[in-house]
């Protein structure tokens, strides 16, 4: 189907949202930094809104109706991805150069504004997720401008003959869920190393080598082709190397702006290397000496 023959404003949107999904999975897969996915995705999405406000310029809306679920469900549900991309290129830049313990406390700090920002516009919130319609055209109706509900100084900037208010607010409340879990899980690994300093009975496996070194190894497989013939994507044998490990990679995909920093590459995979060697020598020695 092509975008350019739709008429109504939820197929055009719903075939914009797929086209999306779809870049998405094919960034993630191609092996590059988060810093690098945010940047693309962020070109993508601003494409795909610039095509979405001149489709619904050509195509006036048919009555009020079709206009409060374009601005109430079908807007937001874009300008998620766009906002959600917008926070992580900013989070990844500030993070790109600070040691672990900077990066806790970064991500905590984080993690606490998007906390009060939700809590700033519960009320909002609350309206949208409780499925209510009663204020729909006086929130959703692009001439309805409520200027109570600008929290955001850039809500002052953008362009009104296209965007409202409210789908501003609502798009970003869906990025901020997402992202809250990106936090979250970036926090976690700062958890569970924590844990595995704290050691383990003799017969328990746990990982103590360091997040880094589980990295390498998952980029390893996935550069040298390990699994169906060089066709697996990144993130399935990430999910792998999560479960060999009982680690949370986290922001694997930060693996290629490390390397770009660190003076010495791959250090654990030659580590390994180096002692696999030295293991067989020895083993030959021995078997020399029987």
């Amino acid at each position: 189907m092509k975008r350019e023959s739709v008429k109504d404003k939820a197929a055009f949107c719903e075939s914009i949202l797929k086209s999306i999904e779809k870049q998405e999975r094919l960034v993630e897969s191609a092996g590059i930094d988060v810093l690098r996915i945010a940047e693309n995705m962020l070109s993508y999405l601003k494409d795909s809104l610039q095509e979405l406000r001149k489709f619904v310029s050509d195509n006036k809306f048919l009555d009020e109706e079709e206009e409060v679920e374009f601005y109430k469900r079908h807007l937001p549900g874009i300008l998620r991805y766009f906002f959600y991309y917008v926070k992580l290129y900013s989070l990844e830049l500030r993070l790109l150069t600070l040691e672990d313990s900077a990066r806790k406390k970064t991500l905590k700090s984080e993690r606490k504004d998007v906390d009060k920002w939700v809590r700033k516009n519960e009320g909002f919130f609350r309206y949208y997720r409780s499925g209510a319609i009663s204020m729909d055209k006086k929130f959703y109706l692009k001439g309805s401008r409520d200027n109570n509900l600008i929290t955001d100084p850039g809500q002052w900037l953008f362009d009104d003959e296209f965007l409202t208010v409210p789908a501003y607010l609502t798009g970003e409340f869906l990025a901020y869920e997402r992202y809250r879990i990106y936090l979250d899980n970036e926090l976690k690994f700062f958890d569970q190393k924590s844990k595995v300093n704290e050691g383990v009975s003799d017969d328990e496996l746990v990982w103590t080598a360091t997040r880094m070194a589980a990295i390498e190894i998952l980029y390893g497989l996935f550069t040298g082709s390990a699994f169906n013939n060089g066709k697996a994507q990144l993130r399935q044998i990430a999910k792998r190397v999560e479960k060999l490990t009982g680690i949370d990679l986290g922001n694997y995909y930060r693996y290629n702006i490390d390397l770009k920093i660190r003076k010495v590459r791959n250090q654990f995979l030659k580590h390994m290397i180096e002692t696999s060697d030295k293991y067989a020598d020895e083993q030959d020695e021995n078997r020399q000496f029987k």
